[in-house]
């Protein structure tokens, strides 16, 4: 995705004004943080689809998920997450609010991390209230023009300070530029600006706004980019968010850490696993991306998986470890059938390994969920357990990711 979000002055003109426009100072600053930037605030993130909306909703109540999905210690014991749902005007299909309440952190600091996540792609805009800024709320748009006028040093910082209007839905930014006019008390400019007006509508059709620098504006616009840096497809994606919320990233990074990836063709999990992992095995009968076969770590067996055995045991034997840590598979076949190509190549798992599997249903397959899972956990002649089914940000409609580890050795005195 490419950033829809530039300011004149960059960061340091964020900082230096960090304290201006609209500065809300209060008795309650020390209870929070060292200073007012530090005050808890409302987050609003709109995203596509109210499907999007609950799973962000699950990762924040799960408490294991939370705080490598969102930024560290940015929930207290006040903070909550609300369903806003579609903005006035906006139909069913369309656009979706979700407020987390009461959430620490400077808005730049959640900028920043936006910027850094794999939610980035799922998150179009995010819309920040109160903290160190004071927000507002009126009942029309004439309303909220009237109260921002009637603020005090806004018209004297007019030319200095231009100002993007960012709202939410996004066709209310012609009528609030319009509602201002060219006299009004801002200077706008949809790049060259320094301060951004944050509004948001709600479903009764009352308005929220606040005015905020603009280090602390975060706005995406689609563009068929790939959902992790430096991958040529959007698969990784998944991979990435599913050992992140499983917290088995870390154990991928260890430097003698092994993985196989069964259909990996053209390998896009095969290049997300190789960035991070000592040896990665690649099987499928058909070729890999020319970038990704000249990897000097991954190894690829153009067989189909049931075939690879021979192959994966010389791998092995030149490798630092004789098992593998990770086994995944995103292959586009039917889920009924993904339990025969897995199950050869689970025996090389380690005790504690894990395992990850998309799968693909075709219109309405995704009603025979459950036989499916039960289906592949039955074709495993290995004890596999802690079976989950996530419905990752980066699933389509269509997909389910499959995560689960081989159980641990048991001994016995």
């Amino acid at each position: 995705m490419k950033r829809d979000r530039e300011h004149a002055n960059g960061t340091a003109a964020c900082e230096d004004n960090a304290m201006q426009h609209g500065e809300r100072v209060t008795a309650d600053a020390s209870s929070h943080g060292n200073d007012a930037s530090s005050l808890w605030m409302d987050c609003v993130f709109q995203v596509n689809h109210y499907s999007h909306a609950k799973r962000l909703m699950e990762y924040f109540e799960d408490e294991s998920i939370r705080h490598v999905v969102f930024p560290r210690g940015a929930f207290g014991a006040a903070s909550k997450a609300q369903y806003l749902g579609y903005p006035c005007g906006v139909e069913r299909t369309g656009t979706y609010l979700l407020m987390f309440e009461n959430v620490g952190r400077t808005g730049k600091e959640w900028v920043d991390w936006m910027d850094a996540s794999f939610l980035q792609h799922c998150v179009n805009r995010m819309f920040l209230f109160g903290g160190a800024y004071e927000d507002g709320t009126a009942s029309s748009i004439e309303d909220v023009v009237a109260q921002l006028s009637a603020s005090d040093g806004v018209i004297k910082e007019k030319e200095s300070a231009p100002v993007r209007i960012m709202c939410c839905p996004r066709p209310l930014e012609k009528e609030f530029l319009d509602a201002f006019g060219d006299d009004g008390v801002f200077e706008f400019h949809p790049v060259n600006f320094t301060r951004t007006l944050h509004i948001i509508q709600k479903k009764d059709g009352s308005f929220r706004y606040c005015l905020r620098p603009a280090c602390e504006t975060f706005h995406t616009k689609p563009d068929g980019d790939a959902r992790v840096a430096g991958q040529f497809c959007k698969a990784a994606g998944k991979l990435h968010e599913a050992l992140l919320v499983t917290g088995f990233w870390d154990e991928c990074r260890k430097k003698d850490a092994c993985a196989i990836d069964i259909g990996a063709a053209p390998g896009g999990w095969t290049h997300q696993l190789a960035k991070d992992m000592h040896t990665v095995i690649a099987i499928d009968p058909a070729m890999l991306h020319e970038s990704v076969a000249a990897l000097d770590n991954v190894h690829h067996v153009q067989k189909v998986s049931q075939d690879a055995g021979p192959d994966i045991d010389r791998i092995m034997e030149n490798a630092t470890k004789k098992e593998v840590d990770l086994i995944t598979c995103d292959a586009n076949r039917d889920p009924f059938m993904l339990g025969k190509m897995l199950a050869p190549a689970l025996k090389y798992l380690r005790p504690g390994g894990m395992l990850v599997v998309t799968l693909k249903f075709r219109g309405n397959g995704a009603r025979n969920l459950d036989k499916s899972i039960k289906a592949l956990s039955d074709a495993f002649t290995c004890d596999i357990t802690g079976m989950k089914n996530l419905c990752l940000m980066a699933n389509t409609q269509n997909e389910r990711t499959i995560v689960a580890r081989r159980a641990m050795y048991r001994y016995f005195s």
